[in-house]
């Protein structure tokens, strides 16, 4: 999600309309649509005038990485590796899915990795 969407969704957020942004940060109301929009470059100042008038603050944090499916085999192989090596007996993930089953909990995605991992 761009900024333009989340400063969107933010201000829906707070029940807030546009007039009412407009009237807390001193942005007129057609550029705030234009904002939203995302038909404008902003500027630092114009943004931090808006999240005054939503009563937010920004905050940095890292991006989201994802990882892919053979990257989460490898990983789950590496780690019954370790895991045999100290000499701990391996889990039953078969057993468990089944488990959680029978209490009505989903697990098509568990199984589909669990089935893809061999």
């Amino acid at each position: 999600m761009n900024l333009a969407t989340r400063l969107r969704v933010a201000r829906e957020a707070a029940g807030m309309t546009q007039t009412a942004v407009s009237r807390a940060s001193g942005i007129a109301v057609p550029n705030l649509s234009k904002i939203e929009s995302g038909k404008v470059d902003l500027r630092l100042s114009t943004i931090d005038r808006m999240l005054d008038a939503l009563g937010l603050e920004i905050e940095l944090v890292p991006r989201r990485t994802s990882i892919s499916l053979d990257e989460v085999i490898s990983r789950s192989r590496q780690g019954r590796e370790r895991i045999a090596e100290v000499g701990l007996t391996a889990s039953r993930p078969q057993e468990r899915l089944d488990a959680k089953r029978r209490r009505g909990i989903d697990v098509t995605v568990e199984q589909s990795i669990l089935n893809a991992g061999g």
